[in-house]
């Protein structure tokens, strides 16, 4: 399956991504509830969808960490510098270090995130995507599986990426014992790996870009858009993106 990212991050992002289902090039879309854009682009999408003769499944990226606001009260997770928005790596990792990153807010941001989705939608997602950051800490991989039951979803497939591997022994300890990130691989999730398409020769086939599998590919197509500077260093890339299909 090839699925396009990042849906309701921006205008550019969108229309990019509509571009692609209509030209019968990707599968699946995955949306982000948490973007303040968000219920104007789950109107757009609506709209597309009621006309669309081969319709996408549709996602939902839950997002513990980046340039948004927290959608829960009192969501701050060892982030008083960053007041205002999801914690950094680097705040969840100082939480988890002093045993203090909890699975109640996190559940709670992540149920706001599911609601919000539907809430716009008018329907429940067709599988989850999460982001590293949520795989890499445990009491977040146990927020998820507890969102999940809560929604009464549990069969929903949840897109894994790939985590990074550790740098050093140290490094791999800190992520084992502080984070506790092997944790993930216990939640009882129908699971599916994802990878990230980085270059246009790393694309699968083309045969399996509408069909569900063990391992899917994601792109993060755009259109230019100046907001896409406060999420990226590299905007550019995302039209690249766009460009191999």
């Amino acid at each position: 399956m090839l699925c396009a990212l990042d849906y309701g991050l921006a205008q550019g992002v969108d229309d990019a991504i509509i571009q692609l289902v209509r030209a019968g090039t990707i599968g699946a879309i995955a949306c982000l509830p948490v973007s303040d854009l968000w219920p104007k682009s789950a109107l757009g999408l609506q709209a597309f969808l009621k006309q669309a003769h081969k319709r996408p499944i549709v996602g939902l990226s839950l997002t513990l960490s980046g340039e948004f606001s927290p959608l829960s009260t009192g969501f701050t997770p060892d982030n008083r510098e960053h007041q205002g928005y999801l914690p950094r790596l680097e705040d969840l990792a100082r939480a988890a270090r002093r045993f203090e990153l909890d699975e109640a807010p996190l559940e709670a941001e992540f149920r706001a995130q599911f609601r919000r989705f539907t809430a716009h939608l008018g329907r429940k997602p067709d599988f989850l995507v999460l982001q590293t950051e949520i795989l890499s800490f445990g009491p977040a991989s146990r927020a998820v599986t507890a969102t999940l039951a809560k929604f009464e979803t549990k069969g929903l497939p949840v897109i894994c990426p790939f985590l990074p591997l550790p740098t050093s022994f140290k490094d791999r300890l800190i992520k084992r014992y502080a984070w506790k990130a092997n944790d993930q691989l216990r939640e009882p999730w129908v699971r599916r790996a994802m990878m990230e398409v980085q270059e246009p020769g790393r694309l699968p086939p083309r045969s399996s870009w509408l069909q569900d599998g063990k391992v899917w590919s994601a792109i993060r197509p755009a259109f230019e858009d100046d907001r896409l500077k406060r999420f990226d260093k590299d905007p550019m890339m995302r039209v690249h993106q766009l460009s191999w299909l």
